[in-house]
Order: structure tokens, then C-alpha cells, then sequence
């Protein structure tokens, strides 16, 4: 019965796809860059890439929808993803969301079937990862050839809008461990020769909910909690009560496989400072690190 639920899910679900995509009336995924698929579209898993960015739009749409009009739905999304946040957090957070859906925003892919080592060491054990110039702008994604073992299409999709919440705005996996929980690209940049203060991830399975608790006005920042969001909205979008709301978010993480962020360095040298460690900009962006190498999921 479960297997006969899931296959269902699944069949409604690209049903659901199809139905965008007749309604938006242009090619999907409509966030790839024509130039990389025109580079890219005949390499190995490239059809399977492509058609996990079909279903990141699919559930970049339904979150889109949901966050447009007050509702028991966005109340409980927005405040399982991120936290209590201000009336202008919200404001960054949809505008960032309507990013992501937006159909002419379009993410350029270096990579489909990346090596697991190549890149930088800290990436080499990543499902995928964004790759920074020297002057702090994203280059393009690149995909792993373990992303392509994961067996949930849905992890995949989720892995795909944190991908693109790092191409678009440049947003964090990390956070200072102190208040005012600062966010920082050091760890990442460094990997096991990051001597910084401690930090922690902002992943679901990691401190996410951490940071919902107790730094709300940070998790806009935070790549994971839109990953979140967007599968958490589709797990409830046909849920008509509280009470059903509340029972479905709280039936099992969004991402199925939990290890997929297992590879990342642990904090250490507890104490020790190097620098300023994360920006405190304001608005929807993190923008304005200019020696940042690169992020990852």
C-alpha cells in the first residue's frame, strides 16, 4: 500500500508538471541556460538533470502560489522553513522565491557529470556545488555523478533549489554558532583548514531548525530552508486543516536521504578568529564577498 501511495504521489506530481508547463507555454526546465543546454544537452544524465529541474519549477510553483496570498499554508511553511521572521525578512524571502519562478531566470550549468574529486577538496564529496570567480560571481552549478544515485526524485529537485538560491543570491550554508549568528562562506572555502570561530550548517538534518528557533532574522540567508520550503508546500498543499498541516510537516524531513550533506567538514578550534568572518548586508541578498570559491548541497 505504501509503494502503491508512492507511485501515485509521483504520477500526480508529474501530472502537476505537465500542467505547468502547458500553462507557462515554453520549454522546460525554463531555468536553464539555452548556452549550457546547447553545450551540455548531449553528455550522459543530462535528460535526468533536466527533467529534476522540471520538477524544482513544479515545486518552486506551487511555493510561489502558496506564499502569494495569506493562508494557513504559507503561516505554517513560512514558519517551519524560517522561523518567526519580520514583515520585511518575508518580503526578501518571497521576492526571492518569485526569483526562483520566475521563468527568465536562467542558471548556468558547468558541469553534469562531474568526477567526485574533482574541484576543490571540500567539494569533492558533494552531490553538487556552485562555483565562484575571483570577483565573487557565480560562474555556474556543477552536478556530481552521485547526484544521479540518489533514488528520491524529489531530494534531487530540493538539491537543485538550493543550487540555484546560491547562483541567484548568493545565500549561505553556514552561520556563526554565537549570536547574532552571522553568516560566513569560510568554512566551506576553508574545509579542514578553516581555523575560524565554531559555526554551524544550516541544513535540515544539521541546525536549520536551530535557526528557525532562535535566529529567525538570518534564515533568509540560509539556501536550505527555500529547499525546504518548496517540498514541505508540496507535502501540504492539499491539506485543509491546522491539524493535518501540522501532522504532515512533522511525518519526516523533507530531504528522504538524510547523509547527503554527511561529507562536510566538522567545526573546530573552538575560540580561534580569522578575520570577519560573514556579512551582515541587508535585503534578499548575500551579495558582496568577493573571495568566495564556492558552495555546495
Amino acid at each position: 500500500m505504501f509503494i502503491l501511495q508512492q507511485h501515485l504521489s509521483l504520477l500526480v506530481l508529474f501530472w502537476y508538471a505537465s500542467v505547468f508547463v502547458s500553462v507557462q507555454g515554453t520549454p522546460v526546465p525554463v531555468t536553464i541556460d539555452p548556452t549550457s543546454e546547447a553545450h551540455l544537452g548531449n553528455q550522459p544524465n543530462y535528460a535526468t538533470l533536466r527533467a529534476r529541474f522540471e520538477l524544482a519549477q513544479t515545486l518552486l510553483a506551487n511555493l510561489y502560489r502558496i506564499f502569494s496570498t495569506p493562508n494557513l499554508h504559507r503561516n505554517h511553511i513560512l514558519h517551519w522553513a524560517f522561523g518567526e521572521v519580520s514583515p520585511d525578512d518575508f518580503d526578501d524571502i518571497y521576492r526571492n522565491i518569485g526569483v526562483l519562478y520566475n521563468p527568465e531566470s536562467y542558471a548556468l550549468i558547468s558541469a553534469v557529470n562531474e568526477a567526485p574529486t574533482t574541484g576543490a577538496s571540500a567539494m569533492q564529496g558533494a552531490n553538487a556545488y556552485t562555483n565562484f570567480d575571483e570577483h565573487g560571481q557565480a560562474t555556474g552549478l556543477h552536478f556530481k555523478t552521485r547526484f544521479y544515485t540518489l533514488v528520491n526524485q524529489l531530494d534531487q529537485a530540493a538539491i537543485v533549489i538550493h543550487e540555484l538560491t546560491h547562483l541567484f543570491f548568493d545565500l549561505y550554508d553556514c552561520f556563526l554558532k554565537d549570536p547574532p549568528y552571522t553568516p560566513t562562506f569560510l568554512p566551506v572555502m576553508e574545509g579542514n583548514n578553516y581555523n575560524g570561530p565554531d559555526y554551524i550548517w544550516g541544513f535540515e538534518h544539521k541546525s536549520l531548525y536551530f535557526l528557525t528557533a532562535h535566529a529567525p532574522h538570518v534564515t533568509k540567508y540560509n539556501a536550505d530552508s527555500y529547499a525546504v520550503a518548496a517540498i514541505m508546500a508540496w507535502r501540504v498543499k492539499d491539506m485543509k486543516t491546522d491539524k493535518d498541516i501540522i501532522k504532515a510537516l512533522k511525518s519526516g524531513n523533507a530531504y528522504t536521504h538524510t547523509t547527503l550533506y554527511d561529507y562536510l567538514p566538522r567545526p573546530q578550534n573552538k575560540g580561534a578568529r580569522v578575520g570577519k568572518a560573514g556579512s551582515s548586508s541587508k535585503g534578499s541578498s548575500g551579495k558582496g564577498k568577493s573571495s568566495k570559491k564556492s558552495k555546495s548541497s
